[in-house]
């Protein structure tokens, strides 16, 4: 594989040579700001909270990925740095705003300092996560992509009572069939594009990698609140287990 450890401060790869179908990529799995942005100006409290990362998700998806032998792809530095699930012109790239306040470091942004954002961590990472796909197209192994991000629970003091969420557009499947195994078996509240829609505007990661290639996805969101402890995070890594193996009958 080209080169996936020279930008090992924008991305982390495990089990990169993998030939199980499924691929995982976590998006926003690290709180990291390094040191030369000063907090961007914020608190320790804010940036143990959702506006900084998704709580939960990679722990999660190391569980899955290590019981199944899956490679995983993930982020290193915090969405308030750059959010890598934002398309290049999208306003919320470098964001500005959190739920309770702006974000100090993020207010002056020069063009020089937003590209120097981009290449060392936005594109390093999405280039990883081609290169993977294209080294598994070489070796005839089937992609099926895993995109795992976490919810917060309470929004500007609007509670979700979903257990979690999926995310597609048509003629997607895999998503639904997750959630339908979900609500039957287990008899969880998952929804269905809520609280979010996955569009071309406020998403990256499924469209490029996964829509435009043709390659079968899940975008799952889990509720933080859920997965904030390693109980939790084990029960919820079980389940995701159980679902995908229970997807392979589609196969």
């Amino acid at each position: 594989m080209n080169d996936l450890t020279s930008h090992s401060a924008a991305f982390r790869v495990k089990h990169h040579q993998s030939s199980c179908p499924w691929l995982l990529v976590v998006d926003h799995a690290s709180a990291v700001i390094p040191e030369e942005f000063r907090s961007l100006g914020l608190t320790t409290r804010d940036l143990d909270r959702h506006i900084a990362y998704d709580i939960g998700a990679l722990a999660v998806a190391e569980r899955v990925a290590d019981y199944l032998g899956a490679t995983l792809i993930y982020s290193l530095v915090s969405r308030l740095v750059i959010d890598c699930n934002r398309p290049l012109d999208a306003p919320g790239l470098i964001p500005t705003d959190g739920d309770e306040g702006s974000i100090p470091g993020n207010s002056e942004v020069t063009a020089a300092d937003r590209q120097s954002r981009v290449d060392r961590f936005w594109r390093p990472y999405h280039d990883a996560i081609e290169s993977i796909i294209d080294d598994r197209s070489s070796r005839a192994v089937p992609t099926r992509y895993l995109a795992v991000h976490s919810m917060t629970d309470q929004l500007r003091g609007h509670r979700r009572y979903m257990d979690g969420a999926v995310l597609y557009r048509s003629p997607s499947v895999l998503g639904p069939r997750l959630a339908d195994v979900w609500t039957h078996r287990y008899g969880l509240n998952i929804a269905h594009n809520q609280p979010y829609q996955l569009t071309d505007q406020t998403d990256y990661s499924v469209p490029f990698h996964a829509e435009r290639r043709g390659i079968e996805y899940i975008e799952l969101e889990m509720r933080q609140d859920l997965i904030a402890d390693a109980f939790g995070q084990q029960q919820w890594a079980q389940l995701l287990i159980d679902g995908l193996l229970s997807l392979e009958t589609y196969f």
